[in-house]
This record gives C-alpha cells, sequence and structure tokens, in this order.
C-alpha cells in the first residue's frame, strides 16, 4: 500500500501543552533525596497513556492533477482531516503499582519501555477518494 509523509498541525486531545505540564508536574517531585512514591509512578504511567490518546489534523489532498483526476474533471480539497490516535494498546492496568508495594527494575523497565514507544511514532488517515 502506498504511504505518504505529512506534516501535521500540533497535538490535538491532549494538547502538547497538557502533557508538558503533567511532565513538569511530575518531574517536581524527582529530586535528590525524595522518595519515588507509586503514585508518582502511576503519574507518569498516566502520562503515557494520556499521550497514547492524542491526534493530529493534516490536510487531505484530493483529486490533483497528479494522475488521482475523478470523473467529474480536477478537484482539490484540502480540508484538514483528523489523523487516528496512536492507540498503543499493549498495556495493561496491572502495570500500575500500588501504595505500599515495591517499585522493581522491572516496573522500570516496563515504564522505559512504553516511553520509547512514543519515539518515531507514526498515524494513519482515511484517505478520501471521490
Amino acid at each position: 500500500m502506498p504511504t505518504i509523509t505529512r506534516t501535521t498541525s500540533g497535538m490535538i486531545d491532549p494538547s502538547a501543552g497538557s502533557i508538558q505540564s503533567s511532565v513538569d508536574s511530575i518531574r517536581a517531585l524527582f529530586v535528590a533525596g525524595a522518595v519515588i512514591e507509586a503514585s508518582h509512578y502511576n503519574a507518569i504511567f498516566n502520562i503515557w497513556r494520556s499521550f497514547n490518546t492524542h491526534y493530529h489534523q493534516t490536510a487531505d489532498y484530493a483529486f490533483e492533477a497528479y494522475g488521482n483526476t475523478a470523473s467529474t474533471g480536477t478537484f482539490y480539497d484540502t480540508n484538514p482531516e483528523n489523523t487516528g490516535r496512536l492507540g498503543i494498546t499493549n498495556y495493561a492496568d496491572e502495570e500500575f503499582v500500588t501504595a505500599g508495594e515495591t517499585i522493581l527494575a522491572y516496573d522500570h523497565g516496563i515504564l522505559r519501555l512504553r516511553m520509547n514507544q512514543l519515539n518515531d511514532h507514526t498515524h494513519t488517515i482515511d484517505d478520501r477518494v471521490y
């Protein structure tokens, strides 16, 4: 299937600003000598889950003069289309930790894996055909 890379607008639902605000709040809790609590770990995991649902908008070009022409003639449409949400679903609620539970190296590894999944991510759009 042919693919193309498009430039998109900023993040939508949640916005980049919302994610950054959450990161800033949790970053303030991770200071030298502080105890990492279950709620802190879970807050980071919730940032990932929130980011996982974002989407963008991009122009969906239809029937440009590149052989992609409808029988009714050339039609040019750049109305923004929403991309699909990221939707990485290989997580489970069990990955949260509970108060009093020891946060293990395994837990850190899971969180690192989830965050690394966000690098170089892509979205899909429904390419309109007229």
